[in-house]
Formats: C-alpha cells, sequence, structure tokens
C-alpha cells in the first residue's frame, strides 16, 4: 500500500517537475518487487516496464542514470524469467552486463552488480538451453564474487551462491567431477555462515541436496546418504514452520528414495 501510494503520488510530481523521474522510476522498481514477493508476478512486470522506460530516457542525456538504468534493466530480466517468457529475459540482462561493464571501468562499486547480472546472465543462457554460453559469465561472476568477499564478507552468501550456480553448469554439462569441487566450495561457504546467520539454513540444504546428487552419479552412495540425510534434517524442521520450504522438503525426500533405489540395483 505505501508502495503504491508512493508511485500514485511521484507520478503526479513528475508531471510538472522531470526532476521526480527518478523518484517515480525508483518507487516503480520497488512496487514491482513487492509484487513479485506476493507471487503476482504478472502484475509486477508493468510497473518494472516503467521503471525501464523512464530510466532509459533519462539515460540519453544523463550518463549518472546509466546505474540506474542498469539496475532496471536487470530486475526487468529476473520478472521475464519468473514468467517463463526466457528468451524475452535475455535481453535486458544482457545489456545490464553490458552497461556495468562500462561502469567498473571508473567506478569499482558496480562490481558486485557487475557479478550478480553476470550469474543471471548465466542462468538465462541455461534455461534457453545454451549450456556452453551459460559457462563464461557463470565463472566471471564467481571470479568477481571471490575478490570483492576477500575484503568484504557481506559478500561471501553470493559467493556460495555463485559456485552453487557454476555447479550447476558443469552438470549440465556432462561435467559430474568438476562440479563437485565447486558444490563442495559452496558447502564450506555456507557451514560458515549459518554459524551466526540462521537465514542461510535453506541454502547449506539446497547444496547438499546438489552435492549429494553428484556423489550419486559419481558412485559415492554412501557420501551421498549423509548429504541427503543432514539436508533432511535441516529442510524439515523448515519445513514445519514455513510451507515455502516444503517444495525443498518434497526434493530431499525425493532424493533420498533415489538413493535407496540405486542401493537395490547395486
Amino acid at each position: 500500500a505505501p508502495t503504491e501510494e508512493a508511485v500514485k503520488i511521484r507520478r503526479e510530481l513528475a508531471k510538472t517537475n522531470p526532476t521526480f523521474l527518478n523518484d517515480l522510476a525508483r518507487a516503480l522498481n520497488n512496487l514491482g518487487k513487492f509484487l513479485s514477493e506476493l507471487g503476482r508476478r504478472q502484475e509486477a512486470l508493468a510497473p518494472t516496464e516503467e521503471a525501464v522506460k523512464i530510466r532509459r530516457e533519462l539515460a540519453k542525456t544523463n550518463p549518472t542514470f546509466l546505474g540506474d538504468l542498469a539496475m532496471a534493466l536487470k530486475n526487468l530480466g529476473v520478472s521475464y524469467s519468473e514468467l517463463g517468457r526466457r528468451q524475452e529475459a535475455l535481453a535486458p540482462t544482457e545489456e545490464a552486463v553490458k552497461i556495468y561493464r562500462v561502469l567498473v571501468k571508473t567506478n569499482p562499486a558496480f562490481l558486485g552488480n557487475l557479478a550478480k547480472s553476470l550469474n543471471n546472465l548465466g542462468i538465462s543462457y541455461s534455461e534457453l538451453g545454451r549450456r556452453q554460453e551459460a559457462l563464461a559469465p557463470t565463472e566471471e561472476a564467481l571470479k568477481t564474487y571471490r575478490e570483492l568477499a576477500k575484503t568484504n564478507p557481506a559478500y561471501l552468501g553470493d559467493l556460495a551462491g555463485s559456485h552453487n550456480n557454476l555447479g550447476k553448469c558443469y552438470s549440465e554439462l556432462g561435467r559430474p567431477q568438476e562440479a563437485l569441487v565447486v558444490l563442495e566450495e559452496a558447502l564450506k561457504i555456507y557451514r560458515e555462515l549459518v554459524k551466526t546467520n540462521p537465514a542461510f539454513f535453506g541454502d547449506l540444504a539446497n547444496v547438499l541436496n546438489n552435492l549429494g546428487h553428484h556423489q550419486l552419479v559419481l558412485d559415492q552412495p554412501e557420501k551421498a546418504r549423509i548429504a541427503f540425510a543432514e539436508a533432511l534434517a535441516i529442510i524439515r524442521p523448515l519445513a514445519a514452520s514455513n510451507p515455502a520450504f516444503q517444495d525443498d522438503l518434497q526434493k530431499t525426500l525425493y532424493n533420498l528414495q533415489k538413493l535407496n533405489n540405486f542401493k537395490k540395483l547395486n
């Protein structure tokens, strides 16, 4: 409600005073984000597209708005992806990466945004079945987050997530051993993060599930059993208090069943 009201007020102000246009775009971006988080993804698209349109016009005459344009494009790519419009998600994601590459040349503060957009680009390529193309931006995102995390621990969660994404890329390319290595690194980071931040427990369980899957592929059933069992011990209480984790619980139970079937066959 307050975000919708902010959009309404700023829209009126911008009609007679263009200096409020970027504030309007920011409010529209926020509205799109909130609608998406509420599962109202189709409704989230219009304000997100409008934010891009406004910031594109602003950036034409004022390069200081390029960072805001890149952010809006990144959000638009995510919106399209969430709606299953994967081909449409690619263009704004590629454009966001292109803009951030230019910006980081003179301002390293944009490196985190570049890494995030590279991760998104890798995911877009993967969703389109362009798996080989997904590898380069995903590896670059990991490299960038690694450098950022050396001096800023706030990036450790992003670094772990980037390891997880790279593991998926390797897996899709039929390189399970390399996937295992980066997933083990993600696991190590998440174990440290959950010591001080319980919000990472879901991510920890997800990596354990992915790790167990690859251990099973590499004929390491006992290691897979340990990973799946730990994932279940984490996910079961999370799902009991938060329905959002039900899918993760089902995935973990499915993995355990897959392990049992593997043992029977062998």
